[in-house]
């Protein structure tokens, strides 16, 4: 490796670690203020009025569904042959990972129940696993590197199948 490519190397690097720790803080107050506001059952009575309404709760729960159908989008792009946007979309997909809390708060102030509170429990266990990925962290270790990305697959299809049977849920009921 010639010099000037071990140096475009480390400026990459070094502003890939920059971009993963302004996601990973960025992320981190989204969800914990989203926690924040579970734990304590704080509620805005505005919005709460809004969720209640049927209307609203369908709109929301669109954006939440189309939100988790763009994000899965990013396993399929990654399963195909590498094209030049791969890196970009995985960009975008931590970025709009960092939003998810506040999607989440928009369609629902609360975690459900039964179902709903599985659906929402897995929904945001995998932002959380998000915010831990190996940009962040900096373990270049196989071990966790593959460990990390089966569970978050894992989580993102069961995020899926949930969304799949809420959605037939509502629309049934």
């Amino acid at each position: 490796m010639s010099t000037i490519d071990a140096e475009m190397l480390a400026r990459s690097t070094r502003a890939r670690t920059f971009v993963a720790t302004r996601q990973f803080i960025a992320g981190l107050i989204a969800t914990g203020l989203l926690i924040v506001q579970l734990a304590f059952e704080i509620r805005w009575e505005a919005l709460v009025t809004l969720q209640a309404d049927t209307l609203y709760q369908q709109l929301t729960g669109l954006l939440l569904a189309l939100f988790i159908a763009w994000q899965f989008s990013l396993g399929w792009a990654r399963m195909q042959p590498r094209t030049a946007n791969t890196p970009i979309l995985l960009v975008r997909h931590k970025w709009q990972g960092v939003c998810a809390p506040l999607l989440f708060y928009l369609h629902s102030s609360t975690l459900g129940y039964a179902y709903t509170l599985v659906l929402s429990s897995v929904f945001l266990a995998n932002g959380i696993l998000g915010l831990f990925n190996a940009d962040v962290i900096r373990i270049r270790s196989r071990l966790y590197v593959v460990s990390w990305m089966v569970m978050h697959a894992a989580l993102a299809v069961l995020t899926v199948a949930l969304t799949v049977f809420h959605t037939w849920v509502v629309l049934a009921y």
